[in-house]
């Protein structure tokens, strides 16, 4: 019996799956840079991928692997093997069946001989058929109900043994070698063999199959990682939110792998206009890159996100490495209702929602109903009473919906006329302590 140590082998393209069952085709096609699930049991060996080949150095088992463990078919599983012309089967290239204890091996030499053997014990010969041509293919098949081992050369010669695996109920499926040996491509079919390559699916949703995403190198299960091709437009939608629309034949090249993301920090910097930060942002890579049309972004925020700033007067802004710019940002508008600010950009770097603060020094009354009443944000504060009325200014700018003026002694008016609005008034003045001064 080989020494059965489980190895990762180096070199090769992993594919690990997560889902129990599998009842598929597992096509390894090295001509077409396809990967192979692999362990390695035994021996000194190495199997890696060299020239459109799968390549084996020195004695080496290795058996599909599914997210850790070799895979296990019950019911009826087969393998195919195409060699490379006889020389490169080296001493010994073949398949192999391993299955409660019990080995099966059918193995080419460099003379085109198929021999199906027996690793049990000591090293013996079942059967054996000779080659037919140039360029094998070979076959081993078990069928546990029947408890048969078949050997296929080529898809017409066959040979069999009976209680091949002793009965074995599930096997694992894999290659193995004597020695130095190639081989172009590897099937197997069965009940719980992976189907792979997988199909081509778009996990993420954004547009763009996990096959060109892995190709570009951008993330199959993030839709903010996606390649765009400079000649469609493309809407990217992020796991964070935010969307970018990038029109056709914007892109300073024929295609540019997308990164939107959030960014870890909202970085420190200056803001124009007086406005502050918000704690909302997003990063959009590759970092520096130029659109010869603006593309459209457009930021989700919260209230907590903007906590401290006007919503009516949010923007957007871009870090430049040091401060904050809103040159080449144009286009500003705000849905409150929504919760987004939108904006369009030639270029990518991080951006920022900024706003004008509700209340920059801190006395409770907004700036903007201080600008608009005194011009300042020295005139007013908690205290202050401007127009000697007994109803201080932060009063007069909490009851600002009755119509009070903080410049002008107030009798009135109010926003409800005749008993009403002086009833309305005479609760008021209790409330506050009635400091109201009588004329």
């Amino acid at each position: 019996m080989m020494n059965r140590t489980f190895l990762i082998l180096g070199g090769l393209t992993i594919l690990a799956l997560a889902a129990p069952v599998f009842a598929g085709t597992t096509t390894i096609d090295f001509a077409a840079d396809t990967g192979l699930l692999t362990y390695k049991i035994g021996g000194a060996g190495n199997l890696d991928w060299q020239g459109g080949h799968a390549h084996f150095t020195g004695q080496n088992t290795t058996l599909l692997e599914q997210g850790g463990s070799a895979i296990s078919s019950s019911g009826t599983v087969s393998a195919t093997m195409t060699l490379q012309p006889y020389p490169d089967a080296g001493d010994g290239l073949g398949l192999i069946m391993i299955g409660d204890g019990w080995e099966l091996t059918a193995i080419c030499d460099s003379d085109g001989y198929v021999t199906l053997t027996d690793w049990i014990g000591q090293y013996q010969t079942l059967h054996s058929i000779a080659p037919a041509a140039p360029n094998n293919y070979f076959t081993l098949q078990y069928n546990a109900s029947t408890e048969r081992a078949t050997l296929t050369l080529n898809g017409s010669d066959s040979v069999f043994i009976e209680a091949a695996l002793n009965g074995a109920m599930s096997v694992s499926v894999g290659v193995a070698s004597n020695g130095i040996g190639d081989f172009t491509s590897f099937v197997a079919d069965g009940p719980e063999i992976p189907n792979y390559p997988p199909p081509d699916v778009d996990s993420d949703g954004d547009g763009v199959s996990d096959s060109a995403e892995l190709a570009a190198g951008t993330d199959p299960n993030d839709p903010g990682s996606v390649p765009v091709s400079n000649s469609v437009s493309a809407t990217i939608h992020a796991l964070n939110g935010v969307t970018v629309q990038v029109p056709a034949g914007s892109l300073p090249s024929s295609s540019v792998s997308f990164e939107v993301s959030t960014p870890s920090v909202i970085p420190a910097g200056s803001v124009p206009g007086g406005k502050s930060l918000s704690s909302v942002g997003v990063e959009l890579k590759p970092n520096g890159t130029s659109f010869s049309s603006p593309v459209t972004v457009t930021l989700p925020y919260t209230a907590g996100g903007i906590a401290g700033l006007r919503e009516s007067g949010l923007t957007g802004v871009y870090y430049d490495g040091a401060d904050y710019l809103t040159s080449g940002i144009a286009g500003v508008a705000r849905n409150t209702s929504d919760k987004t600010v939108t904006f369009t950009t030639t270029h990518f770097t991080t951006f920022v929602i900024a706003g004008d603060l509700i209340d920059s020094d801190g006395d409770g009354i907004d700036d903007s109903w201080e600008l608009e009443w005194f011009g300042d944000l020295g005139t007013a504060d908690a205290t202050s009473d401007y127009d000697g009325d007994g109803l201080s200014d932060l009063t007069e700018f909490q009851l600002q919906g009755l119509g009070l003026n903080p410049t002008l002694w107030d009798a009135g008016p109010l926003p409800v006329g005749g008993a009403l609005g002086t009833a309305l008034l005479s609760v008021l003045i209790v409330a506050l302590g009635s400091r109201w001064r009588k004329r």
